[in-house]
């Protein structure tokens, strides 16, 4: 039996809700988010220099892939970011969306593509870290954008790779996640369900 009656749990239900209010506030203003952005780079440029703001929209879902776990982190109007946890030693293969895209590197190793998975960028943990407190030397690198149709893949490596995927969506598109709107082969059944919803 509960120490705390029902009035004193909707209290403190309330108080957290005003307190966490007050947070939110506190990080749009931090943030200073604008009320849009003109392209991708633009937005992704003012995400990483803002601090990475972690403001999840009310209907985030955490996506279950077969190589993948995901979720919006970030979304205002068109533009989002999606964080990206990616199994090791996988591949996504060549792959499109309906939405512009860029990813930013936070840990781990892989490589990425554009058209040929022989032709590829290595990404994270390739030895030692120079940087200061051991973090990660390619933390924060941004790859190159992918407009819309444009062919791309990754290949992770032993450490498997967490990254920032940021979004740019055409304005008759509601932005949902880059697992739902892939156009390609998926990475296996999990993701052959993600891709029907």
């Amino acid at each position: 039996m509960s120490q705390y009656t029902p009035e004193q749990i909707e209290t403190e239900k309330k108080k957290q809700r005003f307190e966490s209010s007050q947070s939110l506030q506190k990080i749009y203003m931090r943030a200073k988010i604008p009320d849009d952005w003109n392209n991708l780079d633009e937005f992704s440029n003012w995400y990483r220099s803002s601090g990475y703001p972690i403001l999840p929209p009310a209907d985030t879902k955490v996506y279950v892939g077969d190589i993948t776990y995901s979720t919006v982190v970030f979304r205002k109007g068109r533009f989002q970011v999606e964080m990206y946890m990616v199994a090791p030693n996988s591949t996504s293969g060549v792959h499109t969306h309906n939405h512009e895209s860029r990813f930013l590197h936070l840990a781990g190793s892989m490589e990425g593509y554009a058209d040929d998975p022989n032709d590829s960028i290595r990404i994270g943990k390739q030895g030692p870290s120079i940087m200061k407190d051991g973090v990660d030397p390619d933390f924060g690198m941004f790859s190159p954008s992918s407009k819309i149709g444009e062919m791309h893949g990754l290949r992770t490596h032993e450490h498997g790779c967490v990254f920032f995927n940021f979004e740019m969506w055409p304005e008759d598109i509601e932005p949902t996640s880059a697992l739902v709107q892939f156009v390609g082969p998926s990475t296996g059944p999990k993701h052959d369900e993600i891709k029907k919803a």
